[in-house]
């Protein structure tokens, strides 16, 4: 499966859902379609497939779960991490979002990390934000108001 999208004359972003859970996917995007900033948003519900179309597609923004399908999304980030460091933007929505998982993420790159059980209907209004920025410089002078982690990793408290 070849998937070529051109940014040249298009900024809206392109999002990349990555949730074995059918029910979160189809909320998320039910809350993100029809959107003017989002040019398209694709599904993968396992590491394989999402690791192929992050190769494939180096979408704007990877918005994953911790738990996936035969390996985890912290694997996951490890890997966006050390082949695409700072050219997207990964975004964890977990329902694990203990302090431990949260160090784990934001040591891998993680920019931002929510809580299924409650800052669920943050993300659209994260991605907005994100898109009214420079959208070529996604890691840079985050929205405030949103859980965030420092890009040099200094802010342990968080």
């Amino acid at each position: 499966m070849q998937h070529h999208f051109s940014k040249v004359n298009d900024e809206r972003l392109v999002i990349l859902i990555v949730d074995d859970s059918e029910l979160i996917m189809e909320k998320m995007i039910g809350l993100l379609e029809d959107k003017d900033h989002i040019r398209i948003i694709i599904q993968a519900s396992s590491y394989p497939e999402a690791a192929l179309l992050i190769d494939e597609i180096q979408p704007d923004i990877v918005l994953m779960d911790i738990v996936l399908r035969e390996r985890t999304g912290i694997e996951l980030l490890r890997s966006m991490h050390d082949k695409y460091r700072g050219s997207m933007l990964p975004v964890i929505l977990t329902n694990h979002a203990g302090p431990h998982y949260r160090d784990a993420c934001r040591k891998l790159g993680a920019h931002y990390f929510f809580d299924k059980s409650n800052e669920f209907e943050q993300v659209p209004v994260l991605i907005y934000e994100i898109y009214t920025r420079d959208k070529n410089n996604l890691t840079q002078q985050p929205p405030p108001g949103h859980v965030h982690f420092e890009v040099n990793h200094r802010n342990e408290n968080q």
